[in-house]
Formats: C-alpha cells, sequence, structure tokens
C-alpha cells in the first residue's frame, strides 16, 4: 500500500482553506444581530460558524498557499476579519434604527426613564426600543433573514476572494454610506408618534397658561401615554414593510 505524501505546501493550502473562511463567518456572527447576541453562547456561535464553512467549502476558490503565521498570513487573517465585521455592521444598523426609533417614541410618551436591559448587547434601553428590538429580532426570523446572511457571505467569496488583497475605499465608503440609514429609517418610524405626541404637549402648554390651576401632570401623562400607545399600535404594520425593505437594501 503506497502511503499518502502530503507536502507543506498542500498542507497549508488545506489548513488556510478551513481557517481564512471560518475567519471572515465567525467576525460577521460576531456583529450580526440575533445570532450574535449575548444571549446565545459562544459555543453555538462557534459551531455554526463552523458548519457553514463546512457546507460552503466544497464552492470556494482555492486560498493562496501562505502559512497562516506568516506576515501575508496574519494579513490575510485581518482583512478576512474586517470584511466579515463590515457585513454584520450592515445588519447592525437596520437594528440600530429600529432601537432609536423606540427610543424617541418613549421620550416623547415621557417613558425615558423606563429602562429594560437589552438582551441583544446587555445595555440598558427604553422599554419602547427594547419592544420593537423584539419584534425586528423577530422579523428578521420570519423574512428569512438568516438564510439570506448564509447566502451573503456565500456569495462574497465571489466578489472579495481571499487573499492579500481586502476590500478597497469603495467598500469603506459603502459602510459609511449605509451607516446613514439609522437615521433616515428611524425617523420614518417615530416621525408620526413624535409630531403627534408634540402637538400633545404643545395643547397641554397653551392649556396650562390659560388655566394656571390646573394640574397639567395628572392629565398630561396619562394622556401621552395613551395616545402613544395608540400611535405606536398603528404604527406596528408598517414596521414589517419598512424593515423589510432594510433588509433587501442591505443584501443587496
Amino acid at each position: 500500500m503506497t502511503p499518502v505524501v502530503l507536502t507543506t505546501a498542500e498542507l497549508t493550502s488545506w489548513l488556510g482553506s478551513f481557517f481564512w473562511p471560518l475567519v471572515r463567518i465567525s467576525a460577521m456572527f460576531v456583529m450580526t444581530p440575533v445570532i450574535g447576541a449575548r444571549y446565545v453562547p459562544i459555543r453555538v456561535r462557534l459551531a455554526i460558524a463552523v458548519i457553514i464553512t463546512l457546507v460552503i467549502l466544497p464552492t470556494l476558490q482555492y486560498a493562496p498557499a501562505v502559512e497562516p503565521w506568516s506576515a501575508d498570513g496574519v494579513l490575510i487573517t485581518a482583512k478576512q476579519m474586517l470584511i466579515g465585521i463590515g457585513m454584520g455592521l450592515l445588519l447592525q444598523f437596520i437594528f440600530g434604527a429600529v432601537t432609536l426609533a423606540g427610543m424617541a417614541i418613549s421620550t416623547s410618551m415621557g417613558l425615558g426613564m423606563a429602562m429594560m436591559t437589552d438582551p441583544q448587547n446587555g445595555a440598558n434601553v427604553p422599554v419602547i426600543g427594547q419592544f420593537l428590538t423584539v419584534m425586528a429580532s423577530l422579523l428578521f426570523l420570519v423574512f428569512n433573514g438568516h438564510l439570506a446572511l448564509i447566502e451573503l457571505v456565500s456569495v462574497s467569496f465571489s466578489y472579495m476572494p481571499i487573499g492579500t488583497e481586502g476590500p478597497g475605499p469603495d467598500g469603506f465608503k459603502l459602510i459609511i454610506d449605509a451607516s446613514s440609514v439609522i437615521f433616515m429609517a428611524a425617523i420614518s418610524l417615530a416621525l408620526p408618534a413624535m409630531m403627534t405626541l408634540l402637538s400633545i404637549n404643545i395643547l397641554l402648554g397653551v392649556m396650562t397658561r390659560v388655566s394656571p390651576q390646573m394640574n397639567i401632570f395628572s392629565i398630561g401623562l396619562p394622556l401621552t401615554l395613551f395616545v402613544g400607545l395608540i400611535i405606536l399600535t398603528v404604527t406596528l404594520p408598517v414596521l414589517a414593510p419598512t424593515f423589510d425593505r432594510l433588509m433587501q437594501d442591505s443584501f443587496v
């Protein structure tokens, strides 16, 4: 029986073919909402990254025969991490827009101090912001965002193959331009509630000047809460198509 002889170059190529895709996928999952949330154990995230790497590995081009511990290998590893983090940030921007809209609505309703712990990142956010974040997480799964995410990372190896050449200035400009979606989408989601509640606060201010003996706190807070909940109920059906559009723009 003839023994199988493997050269160092072949071993290095096989190691790089698995290691560098794993680095890109793992970096993306660290930044991706839902899958990369803190309530998902690190072992589970690592297992998912390894499984996805093994699934898409046969479709990838051969990695360059570079030793992972050499200078070029470290450079390739760093660039794979940057690519993965950049793809994860695109989805973080969408969830950030939803959370920011919830924070603006909570402040307008007088619930700015009503905080809850966000299991996504462990930070304290207003209660309405946490509610909208949970809704966005459910919509992410309903719209098969996890499947689109796998397709995105698989296609990324065709447009940005593994090598010493990483994303150029255009790639970083794309991420910077995409960050503006936080403010645009947050304004579009929160504007109806904010304008309505602002009008109510102005009306209450006028009533206070007309009738100084009126207890504005006993009337204003329940009124803004009631109207805010009504506006939030009316706005919720708009959240699904808006979130779907943002996801499509992000993946495109």
